[in-house]
């Protein structure tokens, strides 16, 4: 079939483009966009047989009175009237529409769905009415469309629903009620939607859950979404027994300060969130049964974690108890032995870590401890995490951490202890975890690197940062003992060094990143960089410039002001056969041979040529 478009703009009347059709009546699709028109029964005086499709928007229609408008396409499937000024509808409409599977009226002005005026419209797939200001649906309204898969009512102002208005919607899937202004929900309202699979009641005003609402449902879907509600009680059964199939179960931002016991028994779901509630207190019993990848409980207001309130919950990935006003959690994980993947415990008040008070996690992988309390980490602090690959202890107040502390981690990988007030780390601190890939230490009182010997164990250790501490000087052999001997990340900006000593990077092959700016560096002593094979980049002060001839091959010098007076003339007898480009804030010299070429912007970094992968293929050898 050829497919026959007509688009129609600067009309008056539907009778107006009725003349234009004249001829056409093979048409597929029409679309009638920004016109000014009057909706009346002589439009489609002709059968047009093939008319699949009709889009009327932004064309000011108030009213649709006269159901013979479509007597004549009856093959109709779609009909879009959006953006128009449509207040209500006349006696059955579409009553003649029997083939349509679509119809969209959103962005109009209706105030109320009555009974019957969706009748005839047998096999309509879909209907979309958001974005309207209705505010009352007739317990009939949808009656007989028992082919209705997706309804949309989103953005309106509907307050109250009859519990039997979907009786009829057996074919449902997607119901969206999102953004209106329900307070109540009668308890069997979604007894007859047997398929459902995606519901969306979020950003109402509802205040309770009741008995029996969705309890013992198998949903085949995506979503149950009560968000942004005013929910302050879920009965104990309106969601018991809740199966969403690789789903979301959305409860956050209410009001609910106790979950209940029973309140989610034997509910299945991908996620359950209840982020942003008011939780208090969790009665024992309250997730008896309940089995979630991922479960969502930060953004409340525990102060007090124990074993019994995750009694007979399953949580496989996820737990996050964030933003809390946590401060004990003392054996409260004994039961979550199916936990494998993360533990978020970050922005609480969180002042000791128990001995063994992670006892049960033996799968978690990533535990965040960041913005909390804490002030020291002891030897049994971390007890019962073999699995752990990154801890976060980001924004404490540490000072001090036991030399075993970490020696029941032996698959630690990323370590971040960045913003607290360590200034000394003890020799054999990692010497069980050879694993450890970086360690990052920014915002702390170190006035000096830790000894070589807290970098001889981990096998694996490629970042080191110490952004922003108090390191004053760079000893000689400060990383020689680290057992690689390519580097990914130096980081030492913002701190007050002063003296760097001869060989201080000695024994490192590669370093692709080294920051040293922003410093108390006036010069650089000729050996400075011996024993250091090559650098991808480098960063210094500006004062430094004079200093670039002592840098090992270095593809890239980043300094952070504009080139000094007379530096390009400079540049040209100094014989920079180790450097490739050297950066400034506003512009570059590239390296062409013998030749500076001038770059009039900076250049932050360029293509790295070292083979990390062989490296990596040798070390393992």
């Amino acid at each position: 079939m050829c497919e026959l478009s007509e688009t129609f703009d600067g009309c008056q009347s539907l009778d107006e483009i009725q003349d234009k059709l004249e001829g056409k009546e093979n048409v597929n699709t029409i679309v009638v966009t920004s016109n000014n028109l009057t909706w009346s029964g002589s439009v489609f005086q002709k059968d047009y047989p093939e008319l699949d499709k009709i889009t009327i928007n932004n064309c000011n229609i108030g009213e649709l009175q006269d159901r013979f408008g479509f007597f004549h396409i009856r093959n109709l499937r779609y009909l879009e009237i959006t953006n128009n000024t449509i207040t209500g509808f006349g006696d059955s409409p579409f009553f003649y529409l029997s083939s349509l599977f679509s119809l969209n009226l959103s962005n109009n002005s209706l105030e109320q769905v009555q009974d019957d005026v969706f009748k005839g419209l047998e096999r309509l797939g879909s209907l979309v009415l958001k974005n309207n200001c209705i505010k009352t649906i007739s317990r009939n309204a949808f009656q007989n469309l028992r082919a209705l898969s997706n309804l949309e009512l989103p953005n309106n102002a509907i307050e109250e629903l009859d519990e039997n208005v979907f009786q009829d919607l057996v074919a449902l899937r997607c119901l969206i009620l999102k953004f209106n202004k329900l307070k109540t929900l009668g308890s069997q309202i979604f007894a007859p939607l047997k398929d459902l699979a995606h519901l969306d009641v979020s950003h109402n005003e509802l205040l309770c859950l009741p008995q029996g609402l969705l309890s013992d449902r198998a949903m085949d879907g995506y979503l149950v979404n009560f968000s942004f509600n005013k929910i302050e009680q879920i009965e104990e059964s309106a969601l018991s027994g809740l199966f969403i199939r690789a789903g979301v179960l959305d409860l956050g931002h209410n009001h609910l300060c106790t979950l209940k016991s029973g309140v989610l028994s034997k509910v299945m779901a991908e996620v359950v969130i209840l982020t942003g509630n008011k939780i208090e207190n969790i009665e024992k019993g309250a997730f008896s049964g309940c089995t979630c990848t991922d479960l969502y409980l930060n953004e409340n207001r525990l102060t007090t974690v124990t074993p019994d309130i995750w009694e007979g919950l399953q949580v496989h990935s996820i737990l996050s108890l964030s933003k809390n006003e946590i401060s004990s959690y003392g054996g409260a994980f004994v039961n979550c032995t199916d936990l494998g993947l993360r533990l978020d415990l970050d922005h609480n008040k969180i002042k000791d870590l128990p001995d063994s008070g992670f006892e049960g996690l033996t799968r978690v992988v990533t535990l965040s401890l960041n913005d909390n309390l804490i002030q020291k980490v002891d030897e049994a602090s971390l007890v019962g995490l073999p699995k752990l690959y990154t801890l976060g202890l980001h924004n404490n107040q540490i000072e001090e951490l036991h030399e075993e502390c970490f020696s029941s981690l032996p698959r630690l990988s990323d370590l971040f202890l960045g913003a607290n007030k360590l200034n000394f780390l003890k020799p054999e601190l990692l010497k069980h975890n050879s694993r450890l890939f970086q360690l990052v230490m920014p915002n702390n009182n170190f006035t000096n690197l830790p000894s070589p010997e807290v970098f001889s164990c981990p096998e694996s250790l490629m970042i080191f940062n110490f952004f922003q501490n108090r390191i004053e000087k760079i000893a000689a052999n400060s990383f020689s003992a680290a057992k690689r001997r390519f580097i990914q990340l130096i980081q030492l900006e913002s701190n007050q060094i002063s003296d760097i000593e001869p060989g201080a990077f000695n024994g490192i092959e590669y370093i692709k990143y080294l920051a040293l700016n922003s410093n108390n560096i006036a010069s650089l002593h000729p050996a400075t960089f011996q024993g250091l094979g090559s650098i991808h980049r480098i960063e210094l002060d500006n004062n430094l410039t004079g200093y670039l001839k002592l840098l090992p091959p270095t593809t890239l010098v980043l300094f952070n002001g504009g080139p000094p007076g007379g530096f390009e003339a400079e540049l040209e007898k100094l014989a920079l056969n180790n450097v490739g480009t050297i950066s400034f804030a506003s512009c570059a010299y590239q390296r062409e041979g013998e030749k500076w070429n001038f770059i009039d912007h900076n250049v932050e970094d360029m293509d790295e040529k070292f083979e990390w992968e062989d490296v990596l293929l040798m070390e393992e050898k």
